[in-house]
């Protein structure tokens, strides 16, 4: 599992998806700090996490996309299970390295509040809080993305299944008031009977 874990990090690092991924993330979330924390005064720093996981909607399709799928398209994947490891331990091996490079921009994200601190009076239990909770939700999201990937060898298709699914995620609660339960329920299997086929 350590194995595949380096070789999809540096995977990540070795093409530009890794670099545009990190600058990315800090400029939105670098935004949204700008406009919350600094200009309107907001001393919590979980405003700004939870803005951006909008932004989570296009890039957690674009990090996983190739996760499993490029390994189809490559028929690499007959060496992965061949190789003297657990299946399990492939996908945790691709699992933990999309995790660590998502989490990367956080990182220097981690000094914001302490920023925050040194001028006012700032929430540091909370903002730290949320993120934890900012990973948890994209290494949920992440599992989505993975799992999509894993239904298609086609990158692109991958990443606009995942971009559905993440979609439909975070509108489920405004959905639930438009049409019935048991149509959504219907709808989601029916969703995922496509996704299957596809």
């Amino acid at each position: 599992m350590r194995a595949i874990y380096k070789k999809e990090v540096c995977g990540f690092f070795r093409s530009m998806l890794g670099y545009l991924y990190i600058a990315f993330m800090l400029l939105v979330a670098g935004i949204f700090f700008t406009a919350f924390n600094l200009q309107g005064g907001v001393p919590e720093f979980g405003y700004v996490l939870g803005n951006t996981t909008v932004v989570l909607l296009v890039v957690i399709p674009v990090i996983t996309m190739r996760t499993l799928g490029e390994e189809q398209r490559q028929k690499t994947d007959q060496l992965l299970f061949t190789a003297p490891v657990t299946v399990s331990s492939v996908v945790l091996g691709k699992f933990f390295a999309v995790v660590t490079v998502f989490a990367m921009p956080l990182i220097v994200l981690l000094a914001c509040p302490l920023i925050l601190a040194q001028y006012g009076t700032v929430p540091l239990l909370q903002s730290y809080s949320c993120f934890v909770a900012f990973v948890l939700m994209g290494a949920a999201c992440i599992s989505i993305g993975m799992f999509v990937s894993s239904l298609t060898e086609h990158q692109i298709l991958a990443a606009v299944g995942t971009f559905a699914v993440l979609l439909v995620s975070y509108l489920i609660n405004g959905m639930r008031g438009l049409i019935g339960a048991a149509a959504l329920n219907s709808l989601a299997g029916f969703a995922l009977m496509v996704l299957a086929a596809g």
